[in-house]
Parts: structure tokens; C-alpha cells; sequence
């Protein structure tokens, strides 16, 4: 009964933002401990190496800014999309059904940008970047100052811009039905 309290006393919004904050909590606390672990490793293993590396680079405040701004951006993104498809859900098994392709596509974004980290980009697929499913991913790979900062600036405006309709989408989903044993549904398109 209190959940349901709770769900009848909040605004849609403010179930979006406890979405995007709670999911983000954990998913900072994940960030920090794959930080901390890479700073002992690199104590451990004090000759060159990939850990050593990255750790040398937290320590420049512009890099850490960046990353932190395109890591904002990209969850709220990514997060917004996959309250969106739920929003869509009616129950469980439906989101779930509607999230595997958007993770299938996560995965294959992630091995698109690995490889083009490893070989460099392929011509043909540098305008990547501009698609912000691709730009969070490939911003990172690329070093500062190999993106002009106003090209940068630009795309991670285009991917905020794009994370507000589905926000919003997701936000006009939600509803309070007085029948319903939770209180709490998405709606679903009557026809």
C-alpha cells in the first residue's frame, strides 16, 4: 500500500527523474568502483599498460569534464529511451520484449566504436559521430582536439535535443488508473 501511495502522489515527471536518478545512482557507484579498481591495479602493475595510462590522463580537469558531460549526456539518452519503451509496456515481459533490441543495438554500437578505437575509423563510417546513438561512444575514443570544440559542442547539443522528445514521450505514458491494483499503468493507445 505505501508504494501505491506513492505512485498516486507523484507527478509523471517526478517518476521519470526518480527513474533517472535512481538507475543513475547505481550506475556512478559501478563507474567509481571500475575507477578505483583501475587506480589499484595500476599500483600493482607500475610498468606501462593501459591502466597506468588512463589513470595519468584523470588526472587533467578538461578530460574529466568532458567525459563527465558526454557520460550526463549519454545516460540521459539511453536512459530516456529505455523509460520510454517502458512506458509503452503493460507489463513486465512486454518491456522486457521491447528492450532486447535496443540492447542488441547497444552491444553492436559498442563493438563499432571498439573496433574504429583499435583501427581507426573507417572512412566510411565517420559520420558516425553525428548520430547520437554512435556519439557518446565515439566522442570518447577520440582525442581532444581531434573534434573541433564547436563540432563537439554541436553534437552533444543534437544528442540532448533528441533526449527531450523521447523523455518526453515517456513522461505522457504515464497515468493513474483508479481500478487498477498498483495505481499505476502506462497507457495503452485505444482503438
Amino acid at each position: 500500500r505505501a508504494l501505491e501511495s506513492l505512485l498516486a502522489a507523484a507527478a509523471p515527471w517526478q517518476i521519470m527523474a526518480g527513474k533517472l536518478l535512481g538507475v543513475g545512482g547505481v550506475s556512478l557507484l559501478i563507474l567509481a568502483s571500475w575507477l578505483g579498481s583501475s587506480a589499484a591495479l595500476s599500483l600493482a602493475v607500475p610498468e606501462g599498460g593501459l591502466a597506468p595510462a588512463i589513470i595519468a590522463e584523470l588526472g587533467r580537469p578538461e578530460l574529466l569534464l568532458r567525459a563527465a558531460v558526454i557520460y550526463c549526456l549519454a545516460y540521459s539518452f539511453y536512459e530516456s529511451i529505455t523509460v520510454a519503451l517502458g512506458a509503452m509496456a503493460r507489463d513486465s515481459a512486454s518491456a522486457q520484449n521491447l528492450a532486447r533490441p535496443m540492447f542488441a543495438s547497444l552491444v553492436i554500437v559498442f563493438f563499432v566504436a571498439l573496433s574504429t578505437a583499435m583501427g581507426g575509423i573507417p572512412p566510411a563510417f565517420s559520420g558516425l559521430l553525428y548520430v547520437p546513438v554512435f556519439t557518446p561512444f565515439l566522442l570518447l575514443l577520440h582525442p581532444v582536439g581531434a573534434v573541433s570544440w564547436a563540432v563537439e559542442l554541436s553534437i552533444l547539443i543534437l544528442m540532448a535535443a533528441v533526449s527531450f522528445p523521447i523523455a518526453w514521450f515517456a513522461v505522457s505514458r504515464f497515468e493513474l488508473q483508479e481500478n487498477s491494483p498498483l495505481l499505476f499503468r502506462s497507457k495503452v493507445p485505444q482503438g
